[in-house]
């Protein structure tokens, strides 16, 4: 088409409806003729209509409808295709999600995965693209094209020699002292990670964080184990798995997330950070699973230890989110159980997880919601069906429903998933071991007795003991105040000394919760609910034999 002639077409599309521009640059034979009067049109929706039913044969033409497109699984298809690498590489210079161009990129060179580095915008999946570079020699090669200091030093982190990331560190003229902290906390060799942090950083906080990436168990006791600290055991059925979520935020959270683990051991067991997008210059340290041993409890006084000694403060915005394998929990009744007893004493719950001398946070209204009054309104209205003889996995389902999002108190959408947990996700943010270790207890004696109660159920004949233990459960259901409820929820889950500490947190911080006021009470905008799945499942019964 010649240049007169186009601009005619160009005039003569202008005036057409969107349909009739369609119809008309189908119509046309030539793809670049296509590609060119597709400029006329504003929609992304009739653009990609059209592209879908042109054969783009050349990369030329596969570029110029990059141009004209802004969906992004489009745009992946379309730079797939494209079959000169020098195309390729220009094509992903252009805006596209990371995790897509990181799918491209992986198939290309060491040298091309390298020079398009700075193009992916996620420092997360940055660190993804370096993993796929396999020859230490091209990184090194390539520095310099990398432009940034943070880059360069992520690239050089994976480099596997000692001595290659030793010489960069006298070479290069590093701006940034969390670089050198980043780039020495990576070296292998423990005896010379010590020589480089000694040489280079007099920071005790940077200090702190490269020794959190010593191997040597006894070394990181003696660093960051208290002396002479007595430590608690959880006080758990050993068959129990434990999960906890360490949330902190400081100026060097970025630094320890850059770390990726903490506290590896030789069976690969570690204690992972990652970015929580919650929290505001942020780190969350995962655990491993855990059970009530000494090492795992050891772990957990050492993971605070070294939020303390880098800097790490709690705030508003930080919660203690402990996972309890729903492994442990064996039937449908162990779950009502668990409803049950969390749902009528929900409040004194949130209350009780925190130390003593604190409320909860007013972010649970965001984080953590109360979940009693949803259940109460479920089984009222229906929505659980406990006569129609559901399945465990149905009942869970049931359960989810009715949760409706992950960010409630009592969380079980990590059930049959690969973590299958039940999450509390109540408990304020803390680096004091003590009260992860309490609060640990708590929540792992609350699924223990509800499986003990299902299994006491299923039983003909009763002992006194457990003819108490189901009557202190039902009176959780009756009128009566939260300080006679806190009672018997403590009689329930602890023994005689273990419930002096969870009666005197409740007593303590309701009474501070009384003194905050209404813009702060993380419970001014929460119905709390009585929840009876046995009286709604007689008014079942009763419903269907009068039919």
């Amino acid at each position: 088409m010649d240049i007169q002639k186009e601009e005619e077409e160009f005039e003569i599309l202008k005036g057409l409806s969107l349909k009739e521009k369609i119809d008309k640059i189908n119509s046309f034979e030539s793809e670049n003729d296509k590609l060119r009067a597709m400029r006329v049109i504003d929609s992304q929706f009739a653009r990609k209509q059209i592209l879908c039913k042109m054969q783009l044969k050349t990369d030329e033409q596969r570029l110029a409808a990059l141009e004209l497109i802004q969906d992004h699984f489009f745009k992946f298809k379309i730079i797939s295709e494209i079959e000169d690498e020098e195309q390729k590489v220009r094509a992903l210079k252009l805006p596209l999600m990371d995790d897509l161009k990181i799918k491209i990129i992986r198939k290309l060179s060491d040298r091309i995965k390298l020079y398009l580095l700075p193009y992916i915008l996620s420092p997360k999946k940055q660190s993804e693209l370096i993993g796929f570079i396999q020859d230490d020699k091209i990184k090194i090669q390539m520095l310099a094209y990398l432009g940034s200091e943070n880059l360069q030093t992520k690239v050089l982190m994976s480099v596997k020699d000692d001595d290659v990331k030793i010489h960069q560190l006298e070479s290069m003229e590093f701006s940034q002292l969390k670089n050198q902290i980043l780039l020495i906390s990576s070296i292998k060799d423990e005896r010379k990670r010590s020589e480089q942090m000694d040489k280079y950083v007099s920071d005790d906080r940077g200090k702190n964080i490269i020794n959190m990436t010593i191997k040597d168990r006894e070394l990181l006791k003696q660093i960051f184990l208290p002396r002479n600290r007595k430590y608690k055991r959880i006080g758990l059925d050993p068959n129990m798995t434990i999960g906890i979520e360490v949330e902190t935020e400081g100026e060097y959270s970025f630094i320890v997330e850059e770390i990726q683990s903490v506290l590896d051991r030789e069976n690969g067991r570690k204690w992972k950070t990652k970015d929580d997008f919650s929290l505001n210059s942020g780190v969350e340290i995962v655990s491993p699973i855990l059970t009530d041993n000494e090492e795992d409890v050891e772990d957990v006084y050492m993971v605070c230890e070294m939020m303390k000694k880098t800097g790490q403060n709690i705030t508003n915005r930080c919660g203690a989110h402990i996972h309890i394998g729903a492994d442990y929990l064996k039937s449908k009744e162990a779950y009502i159980n668990l409803y049950e007893i969390w749902g009528n004493t929900e409040r004194i719950i949130y209350i009780m997880s925190n130390r003593e001398g604190s409320t909860p946070r007013s972010k649970i209204r965001d984080f953590s919601q109360t979940i009693s009054e949803k259940v109460s309104k479920a089984l009222k209205n229906g929505t659980i069906q406990l006569y129609s003889e559901e399945s465990l996995s149905e009942f869970i389902d049931d359960m989810k429903r009715v949760q409706d999002d992950r960010y409630v108190g009592l969380n079980i959408f990590n059930i049959n998933n690969k973590n299958n947990t039940v999450e509390f996700r109540v408990a304020n943010g803390t680096i004091d071991p003590d009260t992860w270790i309490e609060n640990a207890k708590l929540f792992g004696r609350i699924v223990q007795v509800s499986e003990q109660l299902a299994e006491i159920q299923e039983k003909d004949e009763l002992s006194k003991e457990e003819k108490e233990l189901i009557c202190l459960k039902e009176l959780l259901k009756d009128d009566i105040p939260q300080v006679e409820k806190a009672e018997i929820l403590t009689r329930i889950l602890f023994t005689e000394d273990e419930r002096k500490i969870y009666l005197r947190r409740y007593m303590v911080n309701n009474e501070l919760m009384k003194e905050l006021p209404i813009r702060d009470d993380p419970f001014n905008m929460s119905v709390f609910r009585s929840v009876d799945f046995k009286e709604e499942k007689d008014e079942e019964l009763d419903d269907d034999s009068m039919r």
